[in-house]
């Protein structure tokens, strides 16, 4: 199965089986799709890799 990009006639964007796709939309880049979505800015905003922001640690919560 492949999933591509797409873009509809109202500039709504997502994901779908390329099989899926009709006529009136637009197959667009993972990176054009990123920016439109607001995937990319929230990324930005709360990254990824477990950072926690106000500094809870759960392991020593646990043990109690």
């Amino acid at each position: 199965m492949d999933y591509v990009f797409v873009k509809d006639s109202e500039g709504y964007v997502f994901k779908k089986l390329e099989s899926e796709v009709s006529p009136d939309e637009k197959i667009i880049s993972e990176k054009e799709y990123l920016k439109v979505s607001g995937l990319t800015s929230y990324e930005k905003k709360f990254g990824h890799g477990g950072a926690r922001e106000h500094n809870i640690n759960y392991s020593a919560l646990m043990q109690m």
